[in-house]
């Protein structure tokens, strides 16, 4: 994937604490050339202290010296970004739509390769929503629970024991979506 970090990381616990745990709020000034933050110049941080600084304010600093202006870490930026990062993917499908509803805060309506199978599509949005649990991103779980339970009263379907047994094997007791598919199949049953 190349994914934006700091947009991935604003959404997600799980990637905020993997890539960014000790950023500060990018406000204030660059501590480098003491101009403001805020704005069109592009912004990254030390990983040691957090401390945010315009990207080229630091590549000219680190030019001359290998530490961090605030903290003096050596080497405080490094490389290994999201975007060089291998994530073990093997159904790509639902980081698609992942990256999807991140990029443009919707749920895809017909993920590609799925054509009009309702059926995949709703085991799809589980199966992303699974995703979701596992990047400690809530926001993404509400809109695919939103999306999962138009997407049964839409169609008429049914959630049945298939479904909440998946659910079961690939989460664990406190997932949000095993207690959604449970209502619902209770809900349907009345």
């Amino acid at each position: 994937f190349v994914i934006h970090e700091d947009l991935l990381c604003s959404s997600s616990g799980h990637f905020k604490k993997l890539f960014q745990q000790n950023r500060k709020a990018i406000e204030g000034e660059c501590s480098i050339c003491i101009e403001d933050l805020s704005g069109f110049l592009s912004v990254c941080h030390c990983r040691s202290c957090g401390q945010n600084f315009h990207t080229k304010c630091l590549d000219d600093w680190l030019q001359r010296k290998a530490t961090c202006p605030v903290c003096h870490v050596d080497r405080p930026i490094t490389v290994d970004l999201v975007q060089s990062r291998i994530w073990d993917a093997a159904n790509g499908e639902p980081w698609d739509v992942y990256m999807q509803w991140l990029y443009t805060g919707a749920i895809p309506v017909h993920p590609k390769g799925l054509n009009d199978d309702g059926t995949k599509h709703c085991q799809l949005l589980m199966v992303s929503h699974v995703l979701g649990e596992r990047l400690e991103d809530e926001l993404f779980q509400k809109a695919l629970q939103k999306e999962i339970v138009e997407d049964v009263r839409i169609s008429s379907r049914a959630i049945g024991y298939h479904n909440i047994g998946q659910v079961y094997q690939l989460t664990n007791g406190a997932s949000t979506l095993r207690k959604l598919l449970v209502d619902m199949y209770i809900a349907r049953a009345d």
